[in-house]
């Protein structure tokens, strides 16, 4: 390495100037001025080229080493950084939930093997393409028209409310659900509970007030 008599920065033995002043190092050392590079000789990857003499440059150094020439446009090669990729969001999938209002139950699926309400007097009221039936008696003055209407098969002689109970079909089960009526809501001749429901087999004895029915499918 050679000194510089003027401002003591380290250059490469071969330098005839300094790096960093441009000052001659021809008597810094035993070093011999490096030749000139030829103009046309190839820059190595990265470096730049003395635009005086052409010789090949560290990016970054203020004078030439081979003629000490000021290399002040001389500099880094700016390294271009790929753009980060957009962050990607997963998107989320949502379920329909039953919702329930006063014991009204709205469920998302239809039965694909239809049942039966058979009352006791032989009517068949039958459970196909709709997930949910009210069951009650007519009242036309009301304005109140259940699916299932229990009227014709004794239902206002059996104290059936206009709006009784709703058979829903929910995740694969019927099921009843017991309005608040006056009259009660029975499974098997189990009370329903008011805004609860009990799930339907087949075989099921049905039970509005003192009318009766049977579950089938």
């Amino acid at each position: 390495m050679t000194t510089c008599p003027n401002c003591g920065a380290q250059n490469e033995s071969a330098a005839g100037f300094c790096d960093q002043c441009g000052t001659s190092l021809a008597g810094a050392g035993m070093a011999m001025p490096a030749p000139a590079v030829p103009v046309s000789s190839a820059p190595a990857i990265g470096g730049n080229t003395c635009p005086s003499c052409g010789a090949v440059v560290i990016p970054g150094e203020a004078f030439c080493e081979g003629c000490g020439a000021q290399l002040s446009t001389a500099g880094p090669v700016p390294i271009s950084m790929p753009p980060s990729p957009p962050s990607v969001v997963q998107p989320q999938t949502f379920y329909p939930q039953p919702q329930q209002s006063g014991g009204s139950y709205s469920p998302p699926l239809v039965s694909s093997t239809p049942a039966q309400i058979v009352a006791k007097n032989g009517q068949i009221f039958t459970l196909a393409g709709k997930p949910k039936y009210t069951v009650g008696r007519e009242d036309a003055v009301s304005g109140i028209f259940p699916d299932i209407d229990t009227t014709s098969s004794g239902g206002e002689e059996g104290g059936v409310s206009r709006e009784h109970a709703e058979v829903v079909y929910q995740g694969g089960q019927w099921l009843i659900c017991a309005l608040r009526t006056t009259n009660l809501t029975y499974v098997n001749n189990q009370e329903v509970l008011p805004s609860s429901v009990r799930p339907l087999n087949p075989g099921d004895q049905i039970r509005l007030g003192k009318w009766i029915a049977t579950f089938q499918m």
